[in-house]
């Protein structure tokens, strides 16, 4: 468990975040909730230059399926401004399961 952790402080160092889902990121992800891989490129689109808080809660949090009938809540946090945003959720129709 520990290595596990470690990996994820070095591929958040380069990438300047951490992306996390109800599900281990160290076991598979059930079929039915793709949002970790949704989420995983929807950030690295953005790419370092439009990392920001508001861009992250407005962007990658709430497209589809990021967003989708399991999401409750969504958090974004700020190390550098020091923030935690959170605000509950609900998706429009139609929404992926």
């Amino acid at each position: 468990m520990i290595r596990v952790f470690i990996i994820t402080l070095i591929i958040s160092f380069f990438n300047r975040f951490i992306l996390q889902t109800n599900w281990d990121h160290w076991k598979p992800q059930p079929w039915i909730d793709d949002r970790r891989d949704a989420g995983y490129q929807a950030m690295n689109a953005m790419g370092r230059a439009k990392l920001s808080l508001n861009n992250v809660i407005q962007g990658t949090l709430s497209f589809k399926p990021v967003l989708n009938l399991m999401t409750i809540m969504s958090v974004g946090m700020s190390v550098d401004q020091n923030t935690i945003t959170a605000s509950k959720r609900e998706c429009s129709d139609p929404c992926p399961f």
